[in-house]
């Protein structure tokens, strides 16, 4: 027994000297902040009591500061019809309306009740943004918004990076309906490494409120870009850059009036450089990969070849004037899997790349373009599915296990 007990006495020594070395370390609780719009109290006593707005819930940081806050916005209705989170407050419902564009901290997630019915939308239309994403620093700390229904706005989500600013965004199950343009991505000398629109929706559904409700209706835009990813050089010579992927994004409507728009696109791809090599080493650059979805010019209505979007998916570079070096000064590669593009009235995929620019689009894993019209240049190109057009410029098209019909 003697020698039992001096074998196991320096391991409970050393055991009471370094007690956290045998204990694991678990990540501070989430902090959780409810928003309703209609049950919440006049006046907040608790801290567990729910607020009347989105923009109430973010007025101020939780001790332990924004990382890690998640808003959960439960869904408003009345007459059993859902109705949106605005501006207007309301004496019995909502005493504090939203303070349009809502800006998402670092490291928030905003989440709403049901994707189909927790809606946020604007009654004016120079709102610029419903929800807004200010990039201020390198590596900050991801936002995540979810499960949200967006109406009306110049923009339903936009975000900003500009020179020396890096983050990234998830977009999860959002439908965007009825913006100026649903996603407005900007890297204008910074970078934007991680933009995520996992299942979400371009829609063109027209809400119906109820007669009497405390909300007035929205005022909706004229669709014109669904998607944008726009890349820019800053002026300080820092390249901007966006790596998006889209998994299983689609869209839901007949798009009557995206008919009107005179160059309407679901997704636009934009890469503005000026330099062969700016400070931050590099070109400006755009990289969006889509994964599955169905990316459909119109999937209800009419089967006129007018109706609904005329561009599917439009890359392109800026016309810049030749360089002193002949070389790529901005950038852009496009990647399909397992997407369809299909039913727009001018073309489904257009790549440009001019002027000392360099473009690629790769298709692959059963991807299908079908159902188009008749082109974008003068005349008409009957069923154009993909229109490639280089001057000057660097332009490439892979393709593996797809079809264009």
């Amino acid at each position: 027994m003697k020698r039992i007990y001096l074998l196991f006495f320096p391991l409970l020594v050393l055991l009471g000297l370094f007690p956290n070395r045998a204990t694991a370390q678990n990540p501070p609780p989430q902090v959780v902040r409810v928003v309703d719009g209609v049950n919440a109290p006049a006046v907040r006593q608790y801290p567990g009591d729910p607020y009347h707005s989105i923009t109430a819930a973010l007025a101020t940081p939780p001790p332990g500061g924004w990382d890690g806050l998640k808003i959960y916005v439960r869904s408003m209705k009345y007459q059993g019809v859902p109705v949106g989170y605005s501006e207007t407050p309301d004496q019995n419902w909502r005493p504090q309306g939203e303070i349009f564009p809502i800006v998402i901290p670092p490291g928030v997630i905003i989440e709403g009740e049901n994707p189909n019915e927790t809606v946020v939308w604007t009654e004016s239309g120079a709102t610029s943004a419903l929800f807004e994403v200010q990039c201020a620093s390198p590596g900050e700390s991801g936002r995540t918004l979810s499960s949200l229904v967006l109406v009306g706005g110049q923009a339903g989500l936009k975000v900003d990076c500009p020179s020396g600013s890096d983050t990234a965004v998830t977009a999860y199950r959002v439908r965007f309906n009825k913006n100026g343009i649903g996603a407005l991505d900007e890297a204008i000398g910074g970078e934007l490494s991680g933009l995520v629109l996992d299942t979400c929706w371009v829609t063109d559904e027209t809400p119906v409120v109820p007669s009497g409700s405390p909300v007035p209706a929205p005022a909706l835009q004229t669709q014109d870009v669904g998607i944008s990813l726009h890349a820019k050089e800053g002026d300080s010579f820092d390249r901007g850059f966006i790596h998006a992927r889209f998994l299983n994004l689609r869209t839901l409507g007949d798009f009557q009036a995206v008919a009107g728009a005179p160059s309407s696109r679901l997704v636009q791809i934009l890469a503005e450089g000026k330099n062969i090599e700016s400070a931050t080493g590099g070109t400006t650059r755009v990289e969006a990969e889509f994964e599955g979805g169905d990316l459909n010019g119109r999937t209800t209505g009419s089967a006129n070849s007018s109706a609904g979007w005329k561009v599917g998916i439009h890359a392109l570079t800026n016309p810049q004037p030749h360089t002193s070096v002949h070389d790529s000064v901005n950038s852009y590669d496009v990647s399909l899997s397992g997407t369809v593009v299909e039913n727009f009235s001018d073309t489904g995929i257009v790549g440009q790349a001019v002027h000392d620019s360099m473009g690629l689009l790769h298709l692959q894993g059963s991807t299908i373009v079908k159902d188009v019209g008749e082109g974008i240049q003068p005349g008409g190109i009957q069923d154009a599915g993909i229109y490639l057009h280089a001057e000057e410029g660097y332009l490439g098209i892979l393709g593996s296990q797809s079809a264009v019909r």
